[in-house]
């Protein structure tokens, strides 16, 4: 049977404090830090009634032991440090809602969110999270932060994990960090274990590079090599958005030119998560813009409106496509605007009871972009290559690198500045060979390929 500590009012000094079994802040009750001390609580549940909130400064509750320990009671605790320091397969398990005024400080063990929440203070952040000592909650349950971006610059919030970067001013931002396996409103699909909501006040024309950082033990058992970042608007449709950049080592996938955000996640892109636009491109043929798109799943879809406009702020509808309605296999659409005079194109998806979507809005870009001294280095390779470019104004360029049967086993895309350019390639876990490293720029006008060979 666990001893119980009955709290009415305790005050604690400079020392450090050893309590097992169980510590309760009754109703009514304050427990008060001063001078930094240490609340040690060796295999001990917390449960608080009353009152704890530690100002910034004043102490930390240390959960150890080799045995899991909860935090529960009626009242939310508000620690200025917490540090998790269980061994073995310990937990600490969440039973009420937690807040955080300085940081949470891993040294070992898991905290286990169990649809509870973690909030934090705005300068808040998470220290030492690693493989073996993190946040998880497979069940639900969040870690959020609010505070100021403005032109962000690899800006990680709190040590979330969702690095930000924009030239914009997003203002008052909110990102919240949960660890559910996202699916569609049907249960199909899956990501890795987590996922991001990211809330600026201005969510419009940032421009902003996102990349998500995970671990290892999130992965879900999707192949690393394979994420792609994926965006949603209600946790149910989701867009397959590629990336710009990813590393495996270094655990984290990059997707720059983001024009706003959501939801996102890490998948497989030919993974069951369905993705309702899994290509979507504009190109130029002869003045005129044709628009392409390609579904992989469709369910009750009625029809897509093509939207046109000069400046991405007034928009006007130009065409009605009819949609498949319910399909699991990939349908492909075009449109082509004649004589087209317009920058700007996105598309509004309609299913059979009037609810609707927009994809991200696209520009075309007409003008050919010149590239030269291309060069592919070291080859050949046993991880890691690059490719530097030369490129006299701004363009997108998509890189495919092809095996000797002809499949294509990745896709990366860069936005490439005028002048000269690096674009890293990772080949790590792919089989030694012969591959064709395919360069795609100007809208698919202009190509070029190099031979790599992966040793």
């Amino acid at each position: 049977m666990k001893k119980l500590i009955t709290i009415l009012l305790l005050l604690v000094t400079t020392a450090t404090t050893t309590i097992q079994a169980q510590l309760v802040v009754q109703s009514g009750a304050t427990l008060t830090t001063t001078g930094n001390a240490v609340v040690s609580l060796h295999n001990t549940d917390l449960q608080n009634n009353g009152t704890i909130n530690q100002l910034s400064g004043t102490g930390r509750f240390v959960f150890n032991g080799n045995s899991s320990s909860v935090i529960s009671g009626t009242s939310q605790p508000n620690f200025a440090i917490l540090e998790m320091a269980k061994t073995g397969s310990a937990l600490l398990t969440l039973q009420q809602n937690i807040g955080i005024n300085d940081n949470i400080t891993f040294t070992a063990g898991i905290i286990e969110l169990n649809n509870k929440n973690i909030i934090l203070a705005p300068t808040a952040l998470l220290v030492g999270e690693s493989e073996t000592s993190r946040i998880t909650g497979t069940s639900g349950g969040f870690v959020e932060i609010s505070n100021t971006l403005n032109a962000p610059i690899a800006t990680n919030l709190g040590n979330l994990g969702a690095v930000i970067t924009s030239t914009q001013n997003l203002g008052s931002t909110t990102i919240r960090r949960g660890h559910v396996s996202q699916t569609t409103s049907g249960g199909i699909g899956s990501s890795i274990y987590r996922y991001f909501d990211i809330t600026p006040t201005n969510n419009t024309a940032l421009n902003a590079t996102l990349r998500i950082d995970y671990f290892d033990a999130e992965l879900n058992t999707i192949i690393e090599t394979n994420l792609v970042q994926l965006r949603s608007p209600n946790a149910i449709n989701w867009t397959n958005v590629g990336f710009t950049l990813k590393n495996p080592t270094l655990n984290f996938v990059e997707l720059a030119g983001n024009p706003s955000f959501e939801r996102w996640t890490l998948s497989n892109a030919t993974n069951a998560l369905p993705v309702i636009l899994q290509d979507y491109f504009i190109t130029c043929n002869n003045g005129n813009a044709v628009l392409q798109w390609k579904t992989a799943q469709e369910n009750n879809s009625n029809h897509f409106v093509v939207q046109a406009s000069q400046n991405s702020i007034m928009w006007q509808n130009v065409a009605t496509i009819p949609a498949a309605g319910n399909s699991v296999t990939p349908r492909q659409y075009t449109y082509t605007a004649i004589n087209n005079s317009s920058q700007y194109y996105r598309l509004l998806m309609v299913d059979v009871n009037g609810t609707t979507l927009y994809s991200n809005v696209l520009k075309l870009m007409c003008v050919t972009a010149p590239i030269t001294n291309i060069k592919l280095y070291p080859n050949p390779t046993t991880n890691m290559a690059w490719v530097t470019i030369n490129v006299t104004s701004p363009t997108s360029l998509i890189i495919k690198l092809v095996d000797a049967k002809g499949n294509t086993v990745q896709v990366q895309t860069a936005r490439l500045s005028s002048g000269a350019n690096t674009v890293p390639l990772s080949v790590k876990g792919f089989a030694s060979g012969i591959y064709q490293l395919q360069l795609i720029w100007n809208n698919g006008a202009s190509t070029h390929t190099e031979t790599l060979l992966k040793l």
